[in-house]
């Protein structure tokens, strides 16, 4: 019953953006990138690719990299914090590479590099104990949510006019406030569960508008 709740919240979020987004779109100060209009699924192995994508890596990849350390430790935020260099990578990378022939592969290796990196920093970095009590959680929150509307920064929507290319984050700065709660109050296995609960509807929604509507 919680995930419905804030899923309800999450979906209410999304559709008031809609409108003002796409408004910007028709008048031309938008355009899309990424979309999920331009993504054309069956019944393929593409298909299973997009899937474990946006249900299953996505989700856990940003719920580490961005919300694990909301209750710090010391191998949380170091968690944290190789996921997150290795998510850059990633998605950097994802520019200038097609990852969508090759995309279990990148994603596996992805993951592999994140956990070497972890056992690096924790095994070279001495994290005092006293750095828990000095963290105000409210701005490590509201921190983690700018991040999380960040990598999504030209992925959906793009402007020539820079000020309009950040609008679209607002949903996703939103959003991370959402999971970040979630996290905090019940637990990171929940944020990832409400995350990919989030995704698959987005995915179910792309899926029958591919199949269906089509």
């Amino acid at each position: 019953m919680k995930i419905l709740k804030y899923l309800s919240i999450l979906f209410l979020s999304h559709l008031l953006m809609h409108f003002p987004i796409q408004h910007l779109v028709s008048l031309g100060l938008l355009q899309e990138g990424i979309n999920n209009s331009h993504l054309k699924l069956g019944w393929d192995i593409y298909t299973v690719g997009i899937f474990y994508y946006l249900v299953i890596f996505f989700p856990f990849f940003e719920e580490t990299s961005f919300r694990l350390f909301l209750k710090p430790t010391k191998n949380r935020l170091l968690f944290g914090v190789s996921f997150l260099s290795t998510l850059i990578v990633y998605l950097i990378s994802s520019h200038y590479i097609d990852l969508d022939s090759q995309r279990f592969i990148y994603t596996s290796l992805t993951i592999l590099l994140s956990v070497s990196l972890f056992i690096l920093l924790n095994k070279k970095l001495n994290v005092s104990s006293q750095w828990q009590s000095r963290i105000n959680s409210k701005y490590l929150l509201i921190a983690s949510s700018v991040g999380f509307a960040l990598v999504h920064y030209g992925v959906y929507f793009s402007s020539h006019i820079v000020l309009f290319s950040f609008i679209p984050l607002i949903k996703h700065f939103f959003s991370g406030l959402i999971f970040g709660i979630i996290r905090i109050r019940h637990g990171f296995r929940y944020g990832l569960l409400l995350h990919s609960s989030n995704n698959l509807l987005a995915f179910l929604a792309i899926f029958f508008k591919s199949t269906v509507l089509t």
